[in-house]
């Protein structure tokens, strides 16, 4: 029996599709593990009659990089191996939040499934359905080797400044 975990980190402050035979999503976007928990999520939103997030180019490497550190080192907690937690890792990549929120989960082997359990638990659907959210990057790391083998990470946030997307909009 596997077992998944999920974790809330919160702080609050004052958006690349694949070739042409790759499986595509309702955005037209590749399907890739990120990719579907982004759909899931701006699907969930706006059945809420939320606006959709745009993926950030920073949150998602941000997201990304900390999945594959608790991963390749196995641990699972909202600060990362480097000593940064979810404010400090967007920060080193330019992104200058007003409002961050992050759920972590682990042990999920696919999106669906780590959405379900987001979805389930009200403080990790807070932070999925949070209004002042308009950008989403997410990370999905795996080691075979591990604990819990896969790890996910969903960075939520707004910020004054431009958002850094990919040309069309799907998640890198």
């Amino acid at each position: 029996m596997r077992v998944k975990f999920l974790l809330l980190a919160s702080t609050l402050f004052a958006a690349s599709c694949g070739s042409d035979d790759s499986p595509v999503g309702p955005t037209g976007c590749e399907l890739t593990p990120e990719q579907q928990l982004v759909d899931l999520i701006n699907e969930a939103r706006t059945q809420l009659g939320l606006p959709e997030l745009v993926v950030d180019t920073r949150l998602a490497a941000a997201a990304q990089g900390h999945a594959d550190d608790m991963a390749a080192n196995d641990f699972f907690e909202r600060i990362g191996s480097n000593g940064l937690d979810e404010v400090g890792r967007v920060e080193a990549l330019g992104f200058e939040p007003t409002f961050l929120q992050e759920n972590l989960g682990a042990g999920h082997i696919n999106a669906q499934e780590l959405f379900d359990d987001w979805e389930a638990s009200p403080s990790h659907g807070a932070v999925l359905f949070a209004e002042p959210a308009v950008a989403i990057g997410v990370g999905h790391g795996f080691n075979r080797d591990s604990r819990f083998r896969d790890y996910w990470v969903a960075t939520l946030g707004a910020t004054d400044g431009a958002l850094s997307t990919t040309p069309d909009g799907c998640h890198p």
